[in-house]
């Protein structure tokens, strides 16, 4: 409840609207990404790791084993220039793994 009184359904609703699409264009990035991540990785790899998001220029790949997040430690660039060239622009400066599910 706003200070001046209620807030109009019609502007919840459109801040509601708005937070779908975004995750929308969200899931749509991460799905893109997963594709040029099995290119980019190879099969094998690719079965290992999940990528969780997209923040701020940064993607965050969960990573089911140490190994592999090692293995992935050292290709970050080629990942870094992999997706951005998908994009046709600047989407991500940096990678991050993380051990998880």
């Amino acid at each position: 409840m706003a200070k001046n009184g209620p807030e109009p359904l019609s502007k919840i609703l459109e801040k509601v609207c708005k937070r779908i699409e975004k995750q929308k264009k969200e899931k749509t990035e991460i799905s893109e990404v997963f594709d040029k991540l099995k290119l980019v990785l190879g099969k094998n790899i690719s079965t290992h790791v999940k990528p969780y998001k997209i923040y701020r220029k940064k993607l965050i790949i969960l990573v089911n084993a140490p190994v592999y997040l090692q293995e992935l430690l050292f290709k970050k660039e080629k990942i870094i220039e992999a997706v951005n060239k998908t994009f046709g622009k600047e989407v991500i400066k940096n990678v991050n793994f993380r051990v998880g599910e």
